[in-house]
């Protein structure tokens, strides 16, 4: 069991595009930079199951902002260093500028599905841009724009901007089914 998988928000996982994969989503672990500060506009944003991530050139991964090319998202949270307590602790996120230092025992990691051949259930931002069963059918699979909704703190909701939607076929992921 993956920790903190019931966790329900975002980018829900749906299934494969592909045959194969026994029902399971791939998954890989990810580390998360000492300090790592989710500041997306100004607002401190937790790393939370749901939210996708981008893979950053340090060899990490971060909130990824709207308009950024999203390498995954978010499954699980593993034990991460609570310096108040002194030692590693389980949490539903992962908290804001969580620190380590060069203790990489006490390295912060995300369980991540890979979007590349997946497709992931979310919810919109509007109920006006499409209105129907059918018009919301035939954003499958469009290039679609992300953004995250400040929730009661720690939670941020990430959301589908429908608006935005290119009437392309999605060449990083595919975002509505």
């Amino acid at each position: 069991m993956i920790p903190n998988s019931t966790v329900r928000t975002g980018l829900r996982w749906e299934r494969s595009m592909y045959a194969g994969g026994n029902g399971n989503p791939p998954r890989v672990m990810g580390r998360v930079a000492t300090g790592y500060d989710g500041d997306l506009g100004g607002a401190d944003i937790h790393l939370m199951v749901g939210l996708a991530v981008k893979y950053v050139n340090d060899g990490t991964y971060a909130i990824a902002a709207a308009g950024d090319s999203i390498a995954g998202v978010v499954e699980g949270i593993l034990p991460y260093y609570n310096s108040t307590l002194g030692a590693m602790q389980y949490g539903n996120y992962l908290p804001n500028q969580t620190a380590y230092s060069t203790n990489y025992s006490r390295e912060s990691q995300l369980v991540i599905i890979p979007v590349a051949g997946q497709l992931f259930r979310a919810s919109c931002d509007d109920a006006t841009t499409a209105t129907s069963y059918s018009a919301y059918r035939t954003l499958i699979q469009n290039n679609i724009d992300h953004i995250l909704v400040a929730g009661s703190a720690p939670s941020v909701q990430l959301l589908l901007d429908i608006s935005t939607s290119s009437g392309t076929t999605a060449t990083a992921w595919s975002s509505i089914q």
